[in-house]
């Protein structure tokens, strides 16, 4: 009968968020755990970071370990190697690993114990759009004038946007007799249409009203 030996596997690595947007930061909480019913005074594992992902730092790590190999901001692929876990028979402990996804599809991390079998974590990347609006317009305004309000929509990436519609709250004393193409005003609600946009492209919608009351729009 063989003696009995200490053993590291990889008991799960769940993901956090999952889905997520191309662009998000997904945190992978390795747990290492022995099994061999032994302790573990120097114990290590890989983690693979793939080509579609960016090596983003760790969480707080168990004391004495220390993970190297990769710098926080560099793009995969790689291979982090985290040292120095000391571990109780049959303990288990984490190891938060985080990765930027980049690109729409599947996130996978891989971790291989010292010695033992590499287990994988795949994350679904949803297409990443960042839409951010600007509005500039007169700060005051006196009644009866024709005044501009200007949105700018900006995409910010790292993915093309679909189509999506841009919505406002028309404030009371500032009235649209007559939208522009691609825009509607129903009740205080105006609504246009801004299309897809590419990466980093933005679009402008400039929407003339009235002032119908003093005191500014």
């Amino acid at each position: 009968m063989s003696a009995a030996q200490a053993a590291l596997i990889i008991s799960g690595i769940p993901d956090s968020p999952d889905p997520v947007a191309a662009g998000g930061l997904v945190t992978y909480t390795v747990r290492v755990a022995e099994s061999g019913g032994l302790p573990v005074a120097n114990g290590a594992v890989a983690v693979a970071v793939p080509a579609n992902g960016v090596f983003s730092g760790t969480g707080t790590l168990p004391d004495g370990v220390s993970c190297g190999g990769m710098a926080a901001g560099q793009a995969g692929p790689g291979t982090l190697n985290c040292t120095g876990l000391v571990l109780a028979a049959n303990e288990v402990v984490e190891l938060p690993i985080r990765v930027r996804s980049t690109v729409q599809g599947s996130l996978v991390v891989q971790a291989t114990p010292q010695g033992g079998v590499p287990q994988a974590q795949s994350t679904t990347v949803n297409n990443g759009a960042d839409l951010q609006i600007g509005l500039s317009s007169a700060s005051t305004a006196a009644a009866g004038s024709t005044q501009t309000l200007r949105f700018t929509v900006l995409n910010q990436g790292p993915d093309a946007s679909p189509a999506s519609t841009l919505t406002y709250s028309v404030p009371p004393g500032f009235t649209v007799p007559a939208p522009p193409a691609g825009c509607t005003v129903v009740g205080a609600q105006l609504s246009c249409a801004v299309g897809a946009l590419a990466a980093n492209a933005s679009r402008i919608l400039d929407i003339e009203g009235v002032v119908s009351a003093g005191g500014g729009s």
